[in-house]
C-alpha cells in the first residue's frame, strides 16, 4: 500500500498517517516517493523509520528548527 501511495500526486490534499505504530522502513521509503504533504507523529515509531521519513519534503523545515 505504501509502494501505491508513494506513486500518487497529490496536489491539493496531504497524507495524515497520525496514530501510525507500525511502519517498515521499506514503507517508510516507499512514502518519501508520495508527491504531496505528510503528516506523521514519530512517537511511536521506530528511529530508523524516522529517519527514513524525515528525508521527505514535508519535514525539511522541522530538521531546520532542530
Amino acid at each position: 500500500m505504501a509502494e501505491s501511495l508513494g506513486k500518487h500526486k497529490a496536489r491539493f490534499f496531504g497524507l495524515s498517517l497520525n496514530g501510525l505504530e507500525c511502519l517498515s522502513d521499506a514503507a517508510a521509503e516507499s512514502l518519501n516517493k508520495y508527491d504531496g504533504s505528510l503528516y506523521v507523529d514519530f512517537d511511536n515509531l521506530p528511529a530508523s523509520t524516522v529517519e527514513i521519513l524525515r528525508k521527505h519534503p514535508s519535514f525539511q523545515d522541522d530538521e531546520d528548527d532542530e
